[in-house]
């Protein structure tokens, strides 16, 4: 599932244009819970954890997302090239000098099952393009954790989730 976070009304981010998108975004976030309670045997993969736009991507709002749903999941690419482009987010796992955050750890440890790496890249010759060094900083992220929990989240998750052969 590619999502932005809205919970409530609010108005588009600056660095978008309108048109082609709205002005206003309108809440979404209780219409993915309706999705998720539709049917529990199907299981949602909600991408680009530490990718986010509205910056309402919270850890609070992850949190409760993934405590209420036992069938959610999250894929995780951390935002692009971050550290060399300063644009660490408070919502972000890592901070401004790429350090893993306590917090996030911490809901890794309590959901070890329920994240994946997903990251995407494009790559252009002259490595300009917004998403370039998002895999670079999703493998820092992931060097972070404590080995069982980087094996977990870097390939078994997605091994078990996607019904993979080893």
């Amino acid at each position: 599932m590619h999502m932005e976070a809205i919970p409530q009304t609010m108005p588009l981010p600056s660095r978008f244009q309108s048109p082609p998108n709205p002005r206003v975004l309108k809440p979404n976030i209780a219409a993915f819970e309706r999705l998720l309670a539709h049917n529990r045997r199907a299981n949602i993969i909600w991408v680009h954890l530490g990718w986010d736009n509205t910056e309402k991507r919270t850890f609070a709002l992850t949190r409760t997302l993934l405590a209420e749903n036992p069938n959610l999941y999250m894929s995780i690419r951390i935002a692009s090239g971050m550290q060399e482009r300063k644009v660490a987010k408070p919502t972000f796992p890592l901070d401004e000098k790429g350090r893993l955050k306590d917090q996030w750890l911490t809901l890794f440890q309590e959901f070890p099952d329920r994240f994946l790496i997903g990251s995407d890249e494009i790559i252009k010759p002259s490595n300009n393009h917004p998403s370039a060094g998002s895999i670079r900083s999703t493998v820092s992220m992931l060097k972070q954790l404590p080995e069982k929990l980087r094996r977990q989240i870097g390939y078994e998750n997605a091994y078990r989730i996607y019904k993979l052969k080893k």
